[in-house]
């Protein structure tokens, strides 16, 4: 009787754990059914990870957008006036023909940052006609579930598909995209420009400012305020404060835009853009491995490469570059020509 009720323990056990495990390895297929996905890798499990940082910026920059854009036309404005308020009073009473020199060009620089600055912010870099069928798509955006043209990729903080995206500039509290990158560019050079101008023509006026004294120039002497006997003391503190206010913004700005603005020369020279930059060294280093030597689709040389950017072809000329133009960029950003097919003959010979 024992033997027979150990038997059949043993046959009931058996069959119990063999449900069991049928139960559980079909549950396990379910749930991987459910959550599988080809593209899973360790980039995406990466970019899973990092997902909540990445949604505290996109909405950090969302919101601070207009605050940097006000920070960005008060910082240029104060500026500009301090440059009238101090530089043309003395530059009428050391040289008339130098001020008449300084006011048209300064000027000039002037209204080339604000109307670039202007027309990269309120210009819409790109977007994908809506209701119409994409003629070519090389991807499917994992976003928006749509199909994505050449060069295209998503901005997290815009929420939306952007031609020919260069990246999402916080101080435009706008994206930059095929529409608005030559406007970008260009501010940033004449910003660069007119923070020079003020350096080279204000060192006068610095000089003067800090040796009237007949004192040796040291750190300590830019730091400190000496009043002029002749002068109201706080006409003097005034004069000492805006003087390092204007030196120390000209210098921040020569810098930091300076070096975005050569990191873009370069882009633009490759015929790449930001986004394109790091997928072209990706490539590089893929194709390097398998023996191959990768080409640049878009690199038609650094001559053709500028006159596509600036837009310089149906006739235009410099003075497109040079004063202010609302003309459009060459294509619609959504189909490009490349190096691989005929499309470059026309692009360089136009």
């Amino acid at each position: 009787m024992a033997r027979f009720a150990y038997w059949a323990y043993r046959i009931w056990s058996r069959r119990l754990n063999s449900r069991f495990r049928h139960k559980y390895e079909l549950f396990k297929l379910i749930l991987w059914s459910l959550f599988h996905n080809s593209f899973v890798d360790v980039y995406y499990v990466a970019d899973t990870a990092m997902e909540p940082i990445f949604w505290f910026v996109d909405h950090f920059t969302r919101f601070f957008g207009p605050l940097f854009v006000f920070t960005v036309c008060s910082l240029t404005a104060s500026v500009v006036v301090i440059a009238y308020m101090v530089g043309v009073p003395y530059w009428w009473h050391r040289n008339p023909v130098v001020l008449f020199f300084l006011l048209a060009f300064g000027n000039w620089l002037l209204v080339n940052v604000v109307f670039h600055y202007y027309m990269a912010a309120v210009t819409a870099p790109g977007f994908l006609p809506e209701g119409s069928v994409i003629p070519e798509a090389v991807s499917i955006c994992k976003r928006c579930i749509a199909p994505k043209p050449p060069r295209t990729h998503h901005c997290s903080i815009c929420n939306r598909c952007i031609l020919k995206m260069d990246h999402h500039c916080p101080w435009m509290n706008a994206c930059i995209g095929h529409f608005n990158h030559r406007y970008f560019f260009l501010f940033c050079v004449y910003m660069v420009a007119g923070a020079l101008f003020l350096l080279v023509f204000g060192f006068n006026i610095f000089y003067d400012h800090y040796t009237k004294y007949k004192e040796p120039l040291t750190v300590e002497r830019l730091l400190t305020i000496k009043p002029d006997p002749a002068l109201p003391w706080q006409y003097e503190a005034w004069y000492h404060g805006v003087l390092m206010y204007v030196a120390l913004v000209c210098v921040g700005v020569s810098l930091a835009l300076g070096t975005l603005a050569v990191w873009h020369y370069r882009l633009i020279s490759n015929g790449e853009t930001s986004v394109e930059a790091h997928i072209n060294k990706s490539e590089a280093a893929r194709y390097r491995k398998e023996g191959k030597v990768y080409v640049n689709p878009y690199d038609f040389g650094v001559r053709t490469n500028w006159m596509l950017f600036l837009g310089l072809v149906e006739g235009r000329t410099w003075r497109h570059v040079l004063l202010p133009s609302t003309h459009l960029p060459q294509g619609n950003g959504l189909q490009w020509a490349t190096v691989h097919n005929n499309k470059q003959k026309d692009l360089c010979s136009v």
